[in-house]
């Protein structure tokens, strides 16, 4: 099962967390692991990055032990040094972003207009 699909264009890079389920969490941690191996080698390639990541598609979970699986992935993915911009659908949702954005003292932005976020980045 695919939690996470990439698409690349030039220095720009979009990641979509598909609509799977997270619900064997050892499978969802392994899949955003390597998400982020994805990311670096990508980012080796073509330098700095501008990062989209939408998370419109994904069921929310927000459980204790869930967080506590992801939450060296999440960092990783936020702390990679490039541009990130963040959709997402509901307002729910975005609270718990910004709250993670915050807890990490990482600098992105929380998007509900896919072209707001592109625009965005195209100006970081």
């Amino acid at each position: 099962m695919k939690f996470f699909e990439v698409l690349v264009e030039g220095s720009a890079v979009q990641v979509r967390r598909t609509e799977h389920r997270a619900a064997d969490i050892a499978a969802f941690v392994e899949g955003f692991a390597a998400l982020n191996d994805e990311l670096d080698r990508i980012s080796e390639q073509r330098g700095s990055l501008r990062v989209l990541v939408d998370l419109r598609a994904a069921h929310g979970r927000n459980d204790a032990e869930f967080e506590a699986a992801i939450d060296p992935h999440r960092r990783r993915l936020f702390r990679s040094g490039n541009a990130m911009a963040v959709l997402n659908k509901t307002q729910v949702g975005a609270m718990q972003i910004r709250r993670h954005l915050r807890a990490d003292g990482v600098d992105a932005l929380v998007f509900e207009d896919e072209n707001d976020a592109k625009k965005w980045l195209r100006e970081a």
